[in-house]
């Protein structure tokens, strides 16, 4: 039985992307909150672990920009990549054997402390045997025009896989110079807290910087058919060790719903995130290495 209803699974194949509304309870969104602000809060923590933080700066002040792996160090974050509610939604979407192939939180603070994320697929960062992944972003805060929205472009997940390198490495952002008139179709995704975003990995996305007076909080949790393999790595930066010859046990708990699959071959085309980037730490240091920064040059979608 489906949770979504045949508009919204139409949507989601004409367009790569949906957006569900009222799925966290106010209760459950509290507690993500709270925790969530926990670790924001070692910013300044001479003894923070760079592993899990990534930490920026703002006219001096340290900040947490994103915590990497959140499901790893924290029973809350590890309860939400298992929320009923949402593997329900992304089993309608992927089938029922589910695997988290990786979970990250991005902290966009007020004021023009949160960065901008350039545009780029998932697809470049993490290709599969099939592309049968999408990307769940749950929204601890209200999602509006102002604090730096998702934006996708709608249909991109059906066209051209675009290479990710620039300057000779992998730099994990698209030429914006060379999909300019594609880019004036991008959608802004706004919702309240407690809604969850959804994202196919081959959708062509960004998101501009804060510009609001408040934070705008969101848990990515990325997941994959439980028949589609990594093709390079396995799960996100802190998790390489989960690769096969890795730790397997750990791998198989990220089977987050039903039962492991055969694995499936599907003609995908792949530009391999090779040679890697000088500093793949997160997703900011990687996209530094871009020779072009959309933001700064077009101002786009602010």
């Amino acid at each position: 039985m489906h949770t979504l209803d045949a508009s919204q699974l139409d949507h989601y194949a004409a367009k790569g992307y949906l957006v569900v509304e009222n799925v966290l309870s106010a209760f459950e969104l509290q507690e993500l909150r709270e925790v969530t602000d926990s670790f924001a809060a070692q910013a300044g923590d001479a003894d923070a672990d760079r592993r899990i933080l990534d930490i920026g700066e703002h006219n001096g002040s340290p900040y947490v920009r994103r915590v990497k792996s959140p499901h790893r160090h924290h029973p809350v974050y590890d309860a939400t990549v298992r929320h009923p509610r949402i593997l329900d939604i992304v089993a309608d979407l992927l089938g029922d054997d589910l695997r988290l192939y990786g979970s990250k939180i991005n902290l966009k603070l007020p004021s023009g402390t949160g960065d901008a994320i350039q545009w780029h697929q998932d697809w470049g960062f993490y290709p599969h045997t099939n592309d049968s992944l999408v990307a769940v972003g749950v929204l601890l805060d209200d999602m509006t025009e102002e604090n730096g929205p998702l934006l996708v472009v709608p249909g991109s997940h059906l066209g051209e896989v675009y290479s990710h390198n620039q300057g000779g490495r992998f730099a994990g952002a698209l030429d914006h110079t060379q999909i300019k008139d594609m880019l004036d179709n991008a959608v802004q995704l706004t919702a309240p807290a407690g809604s969850i975003t959804l994202h196919h990995v081959r959708a062509v996305h960004a998101s501009g910087p804060n510009r609001s007076t408040g934070a705008r909080r969101i848990i990515f949790q990325n997941y994959a058919a439980a028949d589609a393999w990594p093709l390079v790595g396995c799960g996100a930066p802190g998790d390489r060790h989960l690769c096969a010859g890795g730790d397997w046990d750990a791998y198989q708990d990220l089977l987050v719903r039903g039962q492991d699959r055969q694995v499936r071959l599907a003609p995908v085309p792949v530009h391999l995130p090779l040679p890697g980037a000088q500093d793949s730490s997160s997703v900011f240091t990687t996209q530094s290495g871009a020779d072009k920064n959309y933001f700064a040059s077009f101002g786009a979608m602010e």
